[in-house]
This record gives structure tokens, C-alpha cells and sequence, in this order.
């Protein structure tokens, strides 16, 4: 038997194929995908575990620190403590200033002088709180983009623009003065705000001058204080744009035509004033001059005005008005009238009643043709109080016996009374002065008897009650009842004395007052 012969039994082996090696490359394969997915997984469960330990690790030593990305005043100041954040928003402040662009002109004030004050303390509270509020989620969010934010800056890296949209704007905190804002906006618009003009027109002689119209410039000024304080929210309030807008005239040259041509009408209009055969006839120059241009419903409209038509008469009028000539009386110690020259009624122009006629016929479209009218000036009367000594009768009053006498002409004694003078520094006037005016009749004694009210210095409320006045000086001194004394006469007057006037009783102060005519001489002397 040969050796290629099967054995009896046994089953005749095959030979092995190319797809069975194909099988076992793809399960080798496999495996391997695995074990890399597997090695990735556990590496990145491992990384994540190592990068939250990091994150909570910064989250805990940035708990007084700003965390980065937290942008204040257009700075970057991660990693400040609160001492340094502090110093950062002096020092910002301390001479910020805010430009205001209108048009092509600008101007640089402080928050300070418009009313802005700004909460530095809250400012720095605001930073260090930045992204640290909110649930887990966001604060690890935050926190992890600050601290790649920090390893980014650190190693120079690009990758600071990743993490942008984890930046914060620390809003600034402050107050603002209402009133003071208020007034800064409306002194801003006063500044540089133009008013606009209507066209306007004058009369030149017999011609119409035309003024041009001037376009106004108004700031949009509601937005100013929006602008303003948004700006100061974030802290860049550096310069701000504030628009205008150009208001028109309501009217303008060319809305002045039908105007001119009528005040060229009016001017061609006949006047004509007479008196006493005398023609007064004013030429298209003068009544021009009696023109003006108001404006009416948006249009100018000529009116000839009654006060400069009035002007123009009361040019002619100087050649028809005569001067009243006034009565002069003198009257001597308020009862002798003497009449030194009589009186004279004078005549002038009514020159009112004229123009307004005059103005009313000419804007009526119609020429005017009149008598000049005029009236009677009534004279004055001037009087002059002449101030007299009758010596008929005189009284003497003696400071140092404190006494007062009352005389008739020749030294013949008529009675003498207890008086009280004035004290030091109110002393009673020494000399001949004559009783010039007189007050007070009539009350009965007592504070509450009537008379007249006297000043009591240094009291500024006068003292009342007073009868029987007889004044002898321009100052007021005067001899008058002294209701609220109980004694006269005595030496106390040097510091219980009056305020310069002579007290006496009610019945002596009578006396005197019915006694002593006007321009009776009162001599006082030690």
C-alpha cells in the first residue's frame, strides 16, 4: 500500500484558505480600536478629573481675586485683590473726563460738574463679584474660562480670543444729581443752540430792505442724558456724539413780496394837517419812516404805527403847543396866602388822538386830510411855606432848672411849667427855633387817647398816644404830652430824659399846642 493511501477511519485533512486569515486580521483589529478607545476614555476621565480638582482649586484662591476676563473700565484685571482693584478705580477716576462732540466743535468737562458721583466701593464689590454668582454650572464655567484665560496669558498663548464670550463688563456704580445734570443739558443747549429767523423787512426812505431769514440749529437734547449715563455704566464715557438738527425759518425771502409791494403802496397815500391856515404834508420818505412789518399767521404785513406817527407830529407841534405858565402862592406860617403870580392856562397838540387816526385811515388802504387837534393844558399852582418868627408871643425853655415859660411880646410872663428834656446822648437842641408844625388834637389822656405815633429808638416799634405835638425842628424835636411819665421837672432827665423832645403833661402840651401859633420862637438854652 502505498503512502498516499487514507487510512481506514480517518477523515482526509483540508488545506487552509486566504479568508480565514481575513477573519483574523479584522478581529486583531478590533481589539486594538477598543483598547485605544478605552485608553482615551480613561485618560480623558482621568484629565477631567484632574482639570475640575484644578478648577476648584482656583475657584478657591481666586475668592478674593477678580477672576479674568473681568473687564473694568476697558481693562483686564484678573488677579487683582480688592486693595489693588481699589488703587486701579482711584486712580481711573480720579481725572476721567467726559468729551462731548457737537458738530465740529467739543468739550471736555468731569462727571463731577455735571452731578455724576461715582460708589468706588460698590464699583470694587461689582468686580470681585463678577461671574462668581449664579448656579454650580455657570460658576464652574466662569471659573474654568478664567483660569484658561490666566494659563493663556501666561504662556503668551493665542487662544485668549476663545474665551471672549466669558468676558464681563463690571457695571460702575454711581449717582447722579438730577437737578444738576438737568442744568448742565439746558445751559449745553443754550450754548450752542441757534435760533432761527424769520425773514424780515425795514423801510429804507421810500425803499423796502429785505433782512434775510437765519436757519436755526437745535440739539436733539432727549438723548443726551441716555447717552450719558449708559456710557457710564461701563465705564467709557470718553466721548460722546450729540446731533443737531436745523430748524427752518417759518418765513423766507421769498415770502416777503406781497408785503413789500403794499408798504410801497402805502407810502403813495396822501397826508395833509392844517392850522390856522399853516399846511403840514409829510412826503413817502416820512410816512415810510411810520412803518413797520409784523409778522401775521407765518406772512409779514406793513402797519403804519401811531407812536411813530406821533413823533412826527409832535415835530410840528412845537410851533402850536404854549407852555402853561403856573400861579405861584406864598404862604406865611401856614395861614397868610399871598398870590406873587397869577396863573396861565397853555394849549398843545393832541397829538395821540391825530396819529391814531392818521394810522388807521392810511391801513385802511386810504390817505388822511384833517384840522390838527389840540386842548388846554391847565396851569399849576406852586406853593412856597414861608416859615415866619412872630415874636407876639414866645417860650423859653431852660435845660438846667428843667422848666418852661411861656411869654408875651416885651418879656411879659405868661405862666411856667415843669418840663423833662432829653437825656445824654438825646440832648434837647439848643438855640431859637421856631414851632413849624403841629399834631395830635383832640385824644384824651392816656396810651390809648388817640394822637400820633413818635419814634422810640433804639426800639424799631414807634411809641403811640401821643397829643398835643408841636414840632420846632426839621428832625422832629417837639413839646408834646408825655403820657407814660409820672414826674417831670427833676434831675433824673440826664439818664431818664426823653429822646430830645420836651415832655410835658397833657394839659401843659395843650396849652402850648392851642397857645402857640405857627412860627411862635421857642429858645432853649442851659
Amino acid at each position: 500500500m502505498s503512502p498516499e493511501k487514507n487510512i481506514i477511519g480517518q477523515k482526509p485533512q483540508k488545506k487552509k484558505t486566504s479568508k480565514g486569515k481575513l477573519k483574523k486580521s479584522k478581529a486583531n483589529i478590533r481589539f486594538l480600536v477598543l483598547k485605544v478607545v478605552l485608553i482615551f476614555f480613561i485618560t480623558f476621565i482621568f484629565a477631567l478629573i484632574s482639570f475640575s480638582g484644578a478648577v476648584n482649586a482656583y475657584q478657591n484662591n481666586s475668592t478674593n481675586k477678580a477672576l479674568y476676563g473681568t473687564i473694568l473700565f476697558g481693562v483686564d484685571v484678573g488677579g487683582l485683590d480688592r486693595q489693588e482693584i481699589s488703587n486701579y478705580v482711584k486712580n481711573s477716576l480720579q481725572d476721567s473726563k467726559i468729551t462731548f462732540h457737537i458738530d465740529e466743535r467739543k468739550i471736555q468737562i468731569s462727571p463731577q460738574e455735571i452731578g455724576i458721583s461715582f460708589l468706588e466701593e460698590k464699583i470694587v464689590d461689582n468686580t470681585l463679584k463678577a461671574r462668581k454668582e449664579g448656579d454650580y454650572l455657570n460658576n464652574f464655567l466662569h471659573h474654568s474660562a478664567s483660569l484658561m484665560r490666566r494659563l493663556s496669558l501666561f504662556f503668551g498663548a493665542n487662544s485668549v480670543n476663545l474665551f471672549t464670550d466669558f468676558s464681563k463688563n463690571v457695571e460702575i456704580s454711581y449717582q447722579a444729581d438730577e437737578r444738576k445734570l438737568t442744568k448742565f443739558i439746558e445751559n449745553l443747549a443754550s450754548d450752542y443752540e441757534v435760533s432761527e429767523k424769520n425773514a424780515g423787512l425795514v423801510m429804507r426812505g421810500t425803499n423796502v430792505q429785505v433782512i434775510p431769514a437765519v436757519y436755526g440749529k437745535e440739539l436733539v437734547t432727549e438723548t443726551i442724558r441716555s447717552q450719558i449715563l449708559e456710557a457710564l455704566k461701563i465705564g467709557q464715557a470718553q466721548d460722546i456724539t450729540i446731533s443737531s438738527e436745523e430748524v427752518n425759518p417759518e418765513i423766507l425771502e421769498k415770502d416777503t413780496q406781497q408785503a413789500i409791494r403794499k408798504a410801497q403802496k402805502i407810502i403813495t397815500y396822501s397826508v395833509v394837517y392844517t392850522y390856522q391856515g399853516k399846511t403840514y404834508s409829510p412826503g413817502a420818505e416820512v410816512i415810510g419812516s411810520w412803518i413797520d412789518f409784523i409778522e401775521d399767521d407765518g406772512k409779514l404785513v406793513p402797519i403804519v404805527s401811531p407812536g411813530k406817527v406821533s413823533e412826527y407830529i409832535n415835530s410840528i407841534a412845537k410851533e402850536i403847543n404854549i407852555a402853561a405858565i403856573s400861579e405861584k402862592i406864598k404862604i406865611v406860617n401856614g395861614k397868610e396866602r399871598e398870590v406873587t403870580r397869577e396863573g396861565e392856562n397853555g394849549l398843545a397838540v393832541n397829538a395821540k388822538l391825530l396819529a391814531e387816526k392818521t394810522a388807521k385811515n392810511l391801513n385802511s388802504g386810504k390817505g388822511y386830510r384833517s384840522e390838527i387837534p389840540t386842548y388846554v393844558v391847565k396851569y399849576k399852582t406852586e406853593v412856597n411855606n414861608v416859615l415866619v418868627a412872630n415874636w407876639d408871643k414866645y417860650i423859653e425853655v431852660d435845660i438846667s432848672s428843667q422848666r418852661m415859660c411861656a411869654y408875651l411880646a416885651g418879656g411879659e410872663k405868661v405862666n411856667c411849667w415843669a418840663v423833662t428834656t432829653g437825656a445824654n446822648g438825646w440832648n434837647t437842641p439848643t438855640g431859637t427855633f421856631l414851632i413849624r408844625r403841629k399834631a395830635g388834637a383832640g385824644g384824651r389822656p392816656g396810651a390809648y387817647g388817640g394822637g400820633v405815633c413818635m419814634p422810640n429808638p433804639p426800639s424799631t416799634t414807634p411809641l403811640c398816644g401821643i397829643n398835643y405835638v408841636s414840632t420846632f425842628t426839621a428832625q422832629g424835636h417837639a413839646i408834646h404830652e408825655a403820657w407814660w411819665r409820672s414826674s417831670f421837672g427833676g434831675s433824673d432827665y440826664v439818664w431818664n430824659g426823653s429822646h430830645g423832645c420836651v415832655n410835658a403833661t397833657y394839659d401843659i402840651a395843650k396849652f402850648i399846642y392851642y397857645w402857640a401859633p405857627i412860627g411862635t420862637p421857642v429858645v432853649i438854652h442851659y
